[in-house]
């Protein structure tokens, strides 16, 4: 199986930034917003590669979790970031995604009250960049895996098995003063809930504009 190579790069990422980052020019990362994509890419599976293209929106809000201690202790995240397509993968899309670094984003943002911080995110205001890296201590938690529905699909098939994230993450670069935003999302899946292992990749890059 293919190395993760954005779990590398974001493994780095040290320290949570100051929550408090400023939205304006000076950062040109949005404290909320919603964004229109397209992602090109392939999800590996074994040794087939299923290529893709499909839009999603890319949803930014405030911190969610500002205690993070009540279920994880990964920090504060600066802003909340989710990439969910407009077809859910439990529908067997090539390419479906829903992903989330707390469990209670929703394609609109806020959809429920489960706020369990299931990625560490950091953001750098020099680069106006978001960065996402899943935590793997989450995965101890009681029913965390299945209640965040990070999840991906790597066929157009009903009998598509989904594949549950337990590893990676997603760089998102805003630009135009945070009317535009472009990046890489690379996901490690794994068709059960009792495993942490990799058993497919999600790979892709993708752009769009604020809504």
């Amino acid at each position: 199986m293919a190395t993760l190579i954005i779990g590398v790069a974001l493994a780095a990422c040290g320290d949570k930034s100051d929550p408090s980052a400023p939205e304006g020019p000076s950062s040109g990362v949005p404290a909320s917003g919603s964004y229109t994509i397209t992602i090109d890419g392939t999800v590996l599976i074994g040794s087939s590669t299923f290529p893709f293209r499909t839009t999603a929106a890319l949803v930014v809000v405030p911190t969610l979790d500002p205690n993070s201690g009540a279920y994880t202790s990964n920090g504060v995240n600066p802003r909340d970031v989710g990439i969910f397509t407009d077809v859910s993968p439990v529908v067997g899309n090539a390419g479906a995604v829903w992903f989330g670094s707390n469990t209670s984003m929703g394609p609109r943002g806020r959809t429920s009250e489960s706020n369990i911080d299931m990625s560490i995110v950091t953001l750098d205001t020099t680069t106006t960049t978001l960065t996402v890296l899943v935590d793997g201590n989450a995965f101890g938690l009681p029913n965390a895996r299945i209640e965040t529905m990070n999840i991906f699909a790597g066929q157009s098939s009903v009998f598509t098995q989904i594949q549950h994230v337990v590893a990676g993450g997603v760089i998102a670069r805003f630009s135009d003063g945070g009317k535009a935003v472009s990046g890489t999302i690379e996901l490690g899946g794994s068709p059960g809930f009792n495993t942490g292992g990799i058993s497919s990749i999600y790979r892709g890059q993708f752009s769009g504009a604020r809504n």
